[in-house]
């Protein structure tokens, strides 16, 4: 009869520690908590690389503040246009805060951009931003060239995202399945949201 207690008993701790997940290795379920993952195996959280894209593309945006373009100098000349003028007090103010190179598009006569290049930095020396004459350069803007028939179709991707839905796809103007200019529908409503709603 002694025995019986015993062997009650024996059984009864190897049950919870069964039920304690005191297994070789594993939790409960087999499952093992501490296994060792290869490196890359768990993917990054969500976001994870649209923010690096994201920080990307406003660097590159920020940059291209640093640009001068054709339509900013005075034709076939080293005088800067209002826009132009403008734009140089914006970069002056910026000078210090970013290393960026202030960039001019060539126009083709190498005379003329060197004449640009002065005429910028003493643009510059004016506003007392003080630039080294090496920061400002001539070459190809870094942003590719869109010419006037290819604005609209760009701008109409960027603004309803086109497709079934959005602006001009199936459904009319803003909306998807349904919709309308505020309605709902099937990937419409407003300026290319969405829902079913």
């Amino acid at each position: 009869m002694r025995s019986f207690p015993r062997q009650w008993r024996t059984l009864c701790l190897m049950g919870l520690s069964g039920l304690a997940g005191c297994q070789h290795g594993h939790g409960p379920l087999g499952v093992d908590r501490c296994a060792d993952y290869p490196p890359g195996a768990v993917p990054q959280p969500a976001g994870t690389f649209n923010c690096e894209w994201q920080q990307a593309q406003a660097e590159r945006a920020e940059q291209d503040a640093f640009v001068f373009y054709q339509y900013e100098w005075q034709l076939d000349a080293a005088a800067l246009s209002p826009f132009g003028n403008r734009h140089v007090a914006q970069v002056a103010a910026g000078l210090e805060a970013r290393p960026y190179p202030i960039v001019i598009e060539p126009s083709g006569n190498a005379q003329l951009d060197e004449a640009r290049r002065m005429a910028l930095y003493e643009k510059l020396a004016e506003l007392n931003a003080i630039a080294e004459p090496n920061r400002i350069i001539v070459a190809r803007p870094q942003a590719e060239p869109m010419y006037g028939l290819e604005a609209p179709i760009v701008g109409r991707g960027f603004i309803g995202a086109g497709g079934a839905g959005g602006q001009g796809g199936r459904g009319g103007q803003a909306g998807g399945f349904g919709g309308g200019v505020n309605g709902g529908g099937f990937g419409g409503g407003g300026m290319g949201g969405g829902g079913f709603g």
